[in-house]
């Protein structure tokens, strides 16, 4: 019975331990940035898709115009709405996700915890900076944060 109860208090303090606290490895690091790039090129392929979507609505009003093609163009623009929206929402919550994750990770990085004005400089950051304040904290928190101080 005595082991059990140790097994349950090891387990409680082990699985309760934040994130970074938590020995990172590299290879966690890497997928970590490759998770706060996402925001990035879910954005730019937003942006690409746009601009294909307008010049090719544009085309195809050039062609009905044209009266080579009567085609409704109503499905092309509601196929192209779809996909895009869905890009939205994944940049959305992608970047969601990784501000919930970032602000934990400050409340609980070592380096930080002993200054507090630090803490809220980086909460800010990553707050109206949006997921370019993301890069910019995993770049200088989370990348070159050496294992030893993260299983402290």
């Amino acid at each position: 019975m005595g082991n059990h109860l140790n097994y349950q208090n090891d387990c409680l303090f082990l699985c309760n331990k934040p994130p970074s606290m938590q020995s990172m490895s590299k290879s966690a690091k890497v997928l970590l940035g490759i998770f706060t790039f996402l925001p990035l090129v879910f954005l730019i392929s937003y942006i690409g898709l746009f601009v294909s979507f307008i010049v090719k609505m544009a085309a195809h009003s050039t062609i009905q115009n044209a009266g080579n093609s009567h085609h409704n163009a109503l499905p092309f623009f509601q196929e192209n709405m779809i996909i895009l929206i869905c890009l939205i929402l994944l940049m959305l919550v992608t970047s969601l996700g990784l501000l919930i994750y970032y602000i934990i990770h400050i409340m609980n990085n070592p380096t930080l915890k002993k200054n507090n004005t630090q803490q809220l400089i980086w909460a800010l950051i990553l707050l109206f900076g949006g997921f370019i304040g993301g890069i910019v904290y995993y770049f200088m928190e989370i990348y070159p944060l050496p294992n030893h101080l993260e299983k402290k």
